[in-house]
């Protein structure tokens, strides 16, 4: 005998085949409770499937509005800008069910989900699956029936445009700044923007390389392709970060008070100016919220880079 210990552990697959099993249940006894608004059900094995989580959802003030479970306002809803989109924004998806971002983030009482790109609802197991856990399309239409119904909206600003610059190698993060939609719906509604900054997301997976003509496919048929995610093990599976995904939550930004009060509320100018202004204002309350975040997230040397122009 060699003398080396023998390892009972069971196959790689079968690990993987038991956490999606489990995640499957567990997911079902969270869709089948009788009341949205009976507090968060135990997710975590969901988040867990991979062996990330975000365990650690931290607040970035220290104002007594945001003490646990107070982050909203009681049945307030809010539009959430997840950053960044990484190949697929899992995160984006999981953290509207997850115990720790329901009771810390969205409140006991409160109620979120996700707003996903339009082909998400075409391709049918994407379509399935995504609705399933409660995803909506992402259009104004949309959005609005979600917040009318008093519904918190996880929604990723940077878009398709990011999954060209998303890379798990190197220290620079690109966030696509292009898009002012978002902020735009968050004034029609008179609610307020949250930046979520997800660490670790950019490493989870890569996508394959031909820009060009993933460019033209994006602009042409809504989406790019080829579209070959791949991750562990080079397949299109999620890979582990090294230190694993934390969600970091900034303070809620009142897009109001942006308004001109000299001017109507609903001048053409004044909305215009206030988008404009709210929107410098989430990026750069964004940008702080990385800065004073990315080390105790495990990326000193990490730097945020905006793109104002889609790769």
């Amino acid at each position: 005998a060699s003398g080396r210990p023998t390892s009972h552990r069971a196959h790689p697959l079968r690990r993987a085949r038991d956490r999606l099993a489990q995640a499957a249940e567990d997911l079902e006894r969270y869709r089948e409770r009788e009341s949205p608004r009976g507090g968060a059900a135990s997710s975590s094995t969901a988040v867990g499937l991979r062996e990330t989580s975000a365990e650690s959802v931290e607040r970035s003030s220290s104002t007594s509005a945001m003490k646990r479970g107070k982050f909203l306002e009681e049945g307030e809803a809010a539009i959430f800008g997840f950053h960044p989109h990484g190949i697929i924004p899992y995160d984006a998806a999981l953290a509207s069910i997850h115990p720790d971002f329901v009771r810390d983030v969205i409140g006991p009482t409160g109620r979120a989900c996700v707003a996903t790109d339009a082909f998400t609802h075409v391709v049918a197991w994407m379509r399935d699956l995504g609705q399933w856990l409660g995803a909506r399309e992402c259009t104004r239409d949309a959005i609005g029936r979600a917040l009318s119904e008093h519904k918190s909206v996880i929604l990723v600003p940077g878009g398709q445009a990011e999954i060209f610059a998303t890379t798990s190698r190197g220290t620079v993060v690109d966030v696509y700044r292009g898009h002012k939609g978002f902020v735009r719906v968050a004034l029609a509604h008179k609610r307020r923007l949250v930046p979520v900054f997800s660490f670790g997301e950019w490493e989870l997976m890569d996508n394959v390389s031909w820009p060009r003509t993933q460019r033209w496919t994006r602009d042409v048929l809504g989406c790019p392709l080829p579209f070959v995610p791949y991750g562990l093990w080079g397949l299109p599976l999620p890979r582990r970060p090294p230190h694993g995904i934390t969600l970091v939550v900034g303070r809620p930004l009142d897009v109001e008070r942006f308004l001109d009060p000299a001017l109507r509320p609903d001048d053409a100018r004044n909305v215009d100016r206030a988008v404009d202004a709210a929107h410098g204002a989430y990026f750069a309350r964004l940008a702080d919220l990385f800065e004073r975040s990315k080390a105790r997230a495990g990326y000193p040397h990490h730097r945020l880079r905006f793109l104002d122009r889609a790769p």
